[in-house]
């Protein structure tokens, strides 16, 4: 859990609940989460990206000369049951890359674990990414801060409201029924934003109205595919197609190759073998977010002979998941 801690001569840390006078006007918030059931759930065996927003619209606007909003905040991935997150990856949102380029950033990646169980930079100085999970004691993190020195770039108060962060992580159909967590971390880095002389400690909102972590269960859409009517992946939102259309053959590759091709040739006229995943094998989405073995036509194999060997992958594109 987030610890506020205060740029001082000597850094002093000090709980949330003992900062209840401090000003809170800014807000850091999960918003979108990919590859999510619902707001409480995950599709097991996805790539999930949560991207946290920024909100500096509360904040003092920049004054005369102006004075813009730097600040910091740590985050992190944990298990209590010991559900492996595969690695966690954080990058810039829109909101950080458009910084102008006055704008310092630090960024690091770190893991926690043992034998002295604290937290330790990855490789690089914290470029890498920070490992899965080894065990429910075991965490990692990221933390991103700015700092701009000589007050011309910056976050604008008023007026900056958008991802600063994004959050990346893989799970594990094996760790079915199994929960994953998202959290601030105040052990990594302080949490505040600074303008000048004003502090700012923002407001940390899980996505779902809290102040705590927000966990999800991981869950299989696999028995969803393949079941009856009944139980089909439209009644629960369900849908096995991961980032982007194109992987007919469900080798799990973000490109599509020509196995890909191969494996929509080879069901519409050679074995009618299904292809794993509808949704992927359906390339020009004819079919919407669910389609059925009908929606699969020598279109979307035309698709992607299109995407790799005619527009090419350097200028063609692929359509996003629904």
């Amino acid at each position: 859990m987030r610890r506020v801690l205060t740029f001082s001569i000597a850094v002093a840390a000090v709980t949330l609940s003992a900062a209840a006078g401090l000003a809170q006007n800014g807000v850091v918030s999960i918003d979108l989460v990919t590859n999510s059931l619902s707001s409480e759930s995950l599709f097991a065996g996805r790539i999930h990206k949560v991207h946290i927003r920024y909100d500096f619209r509360a904040c003092t606007p920049p004054g005369n000369p102006p004075s813009y909003w730097i600040g910091s905040n740590g985050f992190e991935i944990y298990s209590w049951d010991g559900a492996d997150w595969g690695y966690l990856k954080g990058s810039d949102g829109p909101l950080v890359t458009a910084l102008p380029t006055t704008t310092v950033r630090y960024r690091k990646h770190m893991y926690f674990s043992g034998p002295a169980w604290s937290w330790s930079m990855t490789a690089n100085r914290g470029s890498e990414p920070a490992p899965g999970s080894s065990g429910s004691a075991t965490r990692a993190g990221y933390y991103l801060a700015t700092a701009d020195y000589d007050g011309t770039g910056g976050f604008v108060g008023g007026t900056d409201n958008g991802v600063g962060v994004i959050l990346e992580f893989a799970t594990s159909e094996v760790d079915l029924g199994r929960t994953i967590c998202v959290d601030t971390c105040g052990d990594l880095t302080v949490w505040e934003w600074a303008c000048g002389d004003e502090q700012d400690f923002p407001r940390w909102d899980n996505g779902l109205g809290s102040t705590g972590p927000r966990c999800w269960d991981l869950f299989s859409c696999t028995a969803l595919e393949e079941g009856p009517v009944e139980d089909s992946p439209a009644s629960t939102g369900c849908t096995c197609c991961d980032t982007h259309v194109g992987d007919a053959n469900g080798d799990g590759q973000d490109v599509p190759t020509i196995g890909d091709v191969s494996a929509l040739v080879d069901f519409l006229f050679v074995t009618r073998t299904r292809p794993r995943c509808l949704a992927e094998a359906d390339a020009n989405q004819s079919g919407g977010p669910y389609p059925s073995e009908n929606d699969v036509t020598i279109s979307d194999a035309s698709s992607l002979i299109d995407y790799l060997f005619i527009t090419g992958p350097l200028k063609g594109t692929l359509r996003d998941c629904f």
